[in-house]
């Protein structure tokens, strides 16, 4: 009878557990709440946001081919990185920020304000 009772208890604190581990991880995202696009069109390049499951549906909504720019109309907004230095704070995308072959720092700049990218942080990579 006492090990019918044990084995009852750590079965229980197992589904506990569970239970406990599934209310914590599931649908509680720690990601950003708004994400920043720029339209690449040449002649708009508008800057605005979006919460992610609205991106997700303009994207599907698109085939995938790109967020309508609300200002241009066009398929041509994409998901963009923001400047991180107060006086600056402009929208640019991944690729405008490489590092330039002459440069030696290790870290890319922002291509409005010149200034060097800050390294990833370990919160913002979880």
């Amino acid at each position: 009878m006492k090990q019918l009772a044990v084995v009852a208890l750590v079965i229980g604190l197992v589904v506990l557990t569970s239970l406990i581990a599934y209310q914590s991880f599931s649908g509680r995202s720690s990601g950003p709440a708004v994400i920043d696009l720029l339209c690449t069109n040449a002649d708009c390049g508008h800057e605005f946001n979006m919460a992610p499951g609205e991106l997700r549906d303009a994207l599907k909504a698109s085939n995938r081919r790109g967020v309508l720019c609300p200002v241009c109309g066009q398929p041509s907004a994409r998901p963009a990185l923001r400047c991180p230095h107060e006086d600056c704070r402009r929208l640019f995308l991944r690729n405008q920020a490489r590092a330039r072959e002459q440069d030696t720092s290790p870290w890319p700049k922002c291509p409005h304000c010149q200034r060097q990218l800050p390294p990833p942080s370990v919160d913002a990579a979880e």
